[in-house]
């Protein structure tokens, strides 16, 4: 202290070494205390007196003015008191606008004695609400970028369908089949409805069903189809000994496919998509996002363009991409499964030197194997069939499907009308087969509802849940909700086809005229 006094005083200031530390601690912007071992203030300065008034010589634990206005105060000298270094974000609103503040409360020591704490405390209140309106202008150039994007994505499969339609019209004037021409406008429909449920998957509205997974066969299978047509090959490294995984199979299918097709564009020349699993054990925490435990990685390497440095940061936003191809939802999909499936995404990329996705999901015990692929084969049967729909164009395609199927068609408009019906069959002496019902009925009884009714009429009537939606969990967990099975909108004649074939045997009453 004396070299530092001695040379402060030879500025030409004529002060001393206390002189200048009392002028910096009643300037600087920062509120600062300190307490003895009694708890009791020994110094302040003036931003702090300020704010809470004069503490020298006062118990800080018993002031009101402290305890009111740096709430959490006492408990984080006491941990002080004990070697700790305490950091607290504070929130409080004394005196009007809500305040915002960043205290460290730490011990206080000389030499080897610990003589009290100390406490630094800052007012960030315009730092957190610049902080904030920063966020709120990326939130909202985001949701711009991806609200661009939709339109533009939606706008050329809808070119693809209006087209192909209208060409078909002119076909069938001049007598030319027009098959492949609606064949592609059905191609360009599935595409839509592929895309809407990205960005439903993105939005986190897609419930989960979630079952025993082994990754080897899904990874090779997801590859393989997302790299099919193109130039590039696939090569594995999936360890003999993977964990099984608790997750919805479809979901993790898109995953792989996503890191595929995103890896793929990388390499518009072609070459090789390597595709590594394995077990991995992390003794300690890895981050937030990644708690100690057993995982199993998988991982996805291109020797593409790679990422530039000013765009790997925002990788996960939708609509955000290095690619020339693609609409850049693939990886904030991959990211938002990944999530809900309690795991995490890890990237690495170079530009020139190609990228890196690093997939780490949660192990799970036990071992079934996943649910069987359906065999696309368009089985057909017979008997009535009822569907339950607010909107008559959903009823007529549907009625028309299930008529080219072999099934007679029943068609309610409303729970009344579905309860009528099957009331009427019973009265007959003829029973429905099966009920296919829309989820959501605006103005009258839900899915759910009506099933209980039609149930209390005929409780052997087998029911398919229809829906466009799928942030309800009666579509995740139908079965507990006393569905059968699933249909989710749109759908195409034959998966139609292959649902009712699983559901029913054939019926020998006869069919409702």
């Amino acid at each position: 202290m004396d070299k530092v006094s001695g040379q402060i005083e030879s500025s030409g200031a004529g002060w001393t070494a206390n002189e200048w530390l009392d002028a910096l601690l009643e300037s600087v912007p920062l509120e600062i205390w300190a307490a003895d071992r009694d708890g009791r203030c020994v110094l302040q300065n003036a931003a702090s007196r300020a704010r809470v008034g004069e503490l020298r010589g006062l118990r800080l634990a018993g002031v009101a003015a402290v305890v009111e206005r740096s709430p959490g105060l006492p408990a984080a000298m006491g941990r002080a008191f004990t070697g700790e270094l305490v950091r607290n974000e504070l929130v409080d609103a004394i005196g009007g606008a809500p305040r915002r503040g960043l205290r460290l409360v730490g011990p206080l020591s000389r030499g080897e004695e610990r003589v009290g704490v100390f406490g630094v405390e800052l007012d960030i209140t315009e730092a957190r609400a610049d902080d904030e309106q920063r966020q709120r202008a990326q939130r909202l150039e985001a949701l711009g970028l991806l609200a661009g994007g939709i339109a533009h994505d939606f706008n050329n499969l809808l070119m693809a369908v209006v087209g192909h339609i209208s060409l078909s019209r002119v076909h069938q004037r001049t007598g030319v089949p027009a098959d492949a021409l609606l064949d592609e406008a059905e191609r360009a429909c599935l595409r839509a409805q592929a895309l809407t449920q990205q960005l439903l998957t993105f939005a986190r509205a897609g419930q989960a069903t979630r079952e025993l997974v082994q990754l080897a066969d899904l990874v090779r299978e997801s590859a393989r189809f997302a790299a099919s047509g193109s130039t590039c090959r696939c090569e594995f490294h999936l360890a003999d000994d993977l964990m099984p995984v608790l997750a919805d199979l479809g979901q993790l299918h898109q995953v792989i496919t996503n890191l595929v097709q995103n890896a793929v564009q990388a390499m518009p020349q072609g070459g090789t998509v390597t595709l590594a699993a394995r077990n991995v054990a992390l003794a300690h925490e890895r981050g937030p996002l990644l708690p100690a435990g057993r995982y199993v990685t998988v991982s996805v390497r291109d020797h593409g363009v790679g990422i530039p440095r000013a765009l790997l940061a925002r990788v996960f936003d939708p609509y955000v991409t290095a690619s020339p191809v693609g609409h850049g939802l693939g990886l904030a999909v991959a990211y938002s499964i990944v999530h809900r499936h309690q795991g995490t995404i890890e990237i690495e990329s170079e530009e020139g030197a190609g990228t890196t996705v690093t997939v780490y999901l949660p192990a799970a015990d036990g071992e079934r194997p996943a649910r069987p692929t359906v065999d696309l084969a368009v089985p057909h049967g017979s008997g009535p069939v009822l569907v339950l729909d607010d909107e008559a164009a959903v009823r007529s395609v549907t009625a028309i499907m299930l008529k080219s199927l072999g099934y007679t068609p029943l068609s309610a408009a409303s729970c009344f009308e579905a309860v009528a019906i099957c009331t009427r069959a019973r009265e007959e002496g003829r029973r429905l087969r099966l009920a296919i019902i829309d989820l959501t009925m605006p103005g009258g009884p839900g899915g759910r509802e009506c099933l209980r009714r039609l149930l209390e009429v005929d409780p052997e009537l087998k029911a398919v849940v229809a829906s466009g939606y799928t942030n309800d969990p009666v579509l995740a967990e139908y079965r507990e909700h006393g569905f059968a099975d699933v249909l989710t909108k749109p759908f195409s004649r034959e998966h139609l086809a292959i649902t009712l074939d699983r559901l029913l045997v054939p019926d020998p009453a006869p069919p409702l005229s």
